[in-house]
């Protein structure tokens, strides 16, 4: 007889006990849930990661770019008027700007849409007769529409600093003489000055004394005086030869300034009134502007410095006293006792060919002739050559020029 043995393994609800998990939804809801976090988190994190340095990068772009538009628009708008000025702001001892090359570091500062940038430039080459001071211009921006959000920087201003090698380009003019006229020079009367010995006394800021130059230059046989009249020089009389030699002498694109921009004045006047009753103040002594009239100017009380274009006729009358340059295009005459320290070139137009000349009366509504009269100077005068004088007339149109491979990006600053 064979017996079977049968187990019971199942419960009161006859459900069998190797099925039944009492309590496992729980744990594994909750292992979900924080593996869920963890991943939210870690994905937050990583975003806003990713935002703080974009946020950062964008801040430095930024202000790179506020550096190099500061350093740009230095270079570009260093002569303007009040851009960066020559004399002492108040509470301070020396000028923003100098006059290079002779100043050793100049600086402003150049608000920009968003932020501002500090340039400096420092003189680490000395000029010479033969060539041009260097500087290291570095520029300093500062992005003001956000703050740095990394590192040490946080909470202050993204900042970034450039640097590019320049020199100062002084776009000389070429002195011939005390008085240089294309057009020929009459002198009445024995007394007066017109010299080519440099008045360079050496004083703070001027260059080296140059050596004499002429004391009048003309074309040949286009000198005549009434009286026992001498000027000094080196010679004092210099003939130029005819009319091709004259102007091959005189070394400067007259139809550049008249018709282009060869040179960028400070101010600009259609005609001799306009200048008369608008006439820049010259209480600061270091002011050498670039004044260019289109028609006729006739100076009867006005004095001043730096370089003064006249398209059409100039005449001095008084006591009148100029420092710098004087260019004319017509006929210049000197009455009276006045005096200029520089350089002086007159009759300029006959360095013009017919079309230029007639495209300046176009555009200016002048009656500029191509062979204007002799110049005339009359009575006690001086007409002295002075290279310092030049010099710093000459700084109004000069400007920054780039040596080229010679810029540095994030310069470091100490």
């Amino acid at each position: 007889m064979m017996f079977h043995h049968t187990s019971n393994t199942s419960g009161p609800s006859g459900q069998h006990r190797a099925d039944r998990r009492d309590g496992f939804a729980l744990p594994m809801s909750i292992l979900v849930i924080a593996f869920l976090t963890v991943t939210v988190a870690a994905t937050y994190a990583a975003t806003s990661s990713e935002l703080t340095t974009i946020t950062a990068q964008r801040g430095e772009s930024r202000a790179y770019m506020i550096a190099q538009a500061g350093l740009e628009n230095f270079m570009a708008r260093r002569n303007e008027v009040g851009f960066c000025p020559t004399a002492p702001r108040a509470g301070q001892t020396a000028a923003p700007c100098g006059v290079p090359p002779v100043t050793s570091v100049e600086s402003t500062t150049v608000t920009l849409p968003g932020g501002y940038a500090e340039v400096v430039a420092q003189r680490i080459r000395i000029a010479t007769l033969k060539r041009p001071a260097i500087y290291l211009m570095r520029s300093h921006g500062v992005d003001t529409a956000s703050k740095g959000v990394t590192g040490s920087s946080i909470g202050t201003y993204p900042e970034r600093t450039v640097a590019q090698l320049v020199y100062w380009n002084v776009n000389q003019v070429q002195v011939l003489s005390g008085w240089t006229s294309a057009n020929g020079l009459d002198k009445t009367g024995s007394s007066g000055t017109i010299s080519g010995a440099d008045n360079n006394t050496g004083l703070p800021g001027c260059p080296p004394q140059h050596d004499s130059v002429a004391g009048i230059a003309v074309p040949n046989g286009d000198y005549s005086n009434s009286g026992n009249f001498t000027p000094i020089g080196s010679p004092p009389i210099q003939y130029l030869g005819d009319t091709t030699a004259v102007k091959a002498s005189i070394k400067i694109d007259w139809n550049g300034i008249v018709n282009g921009d060869r040179i960028q004045p400070d101010y600009t006047f259609a005609n001799g009134g306009q200048a008369t009753s608008s006439w820049p103040s010259f209480a600061d002594t270091n002011y050498y502007p670039v004044i260019r009239v289109n028609g006729d100017l006739t100076l009867s009380t006005q004095s001043g410095r730096g370089t003064l274009i006249v398209l059409g006729n100039l005449t001095i009358s008084g006591n009148d006293l100029w420092k710098g340059i004087i260019l004319v295009g017509g006929t210049m005459t000197s009455n009276g006792n006045n005096t200029m320290l520089g350089a002086t070139m007159s009759g300029l137009n006959m360095m013009l060919t017919q079309s230029q000349l007639d495209s300046a009366n176009t555009a200016f509504g002048t009656s500029l002739v191509h062979n204007p009269a002799n110049a005339l100077a009359k009575g006690t005068k001086t007409f002295q050559y002075d290279s310092c004088q030049v010099a710093r007339a000459a700084s109004g149109l000069a400007s920054y020029s780039v040596y080229p491979n010679a810029w540095m990006d994030n310069f470091v600053t100490y």
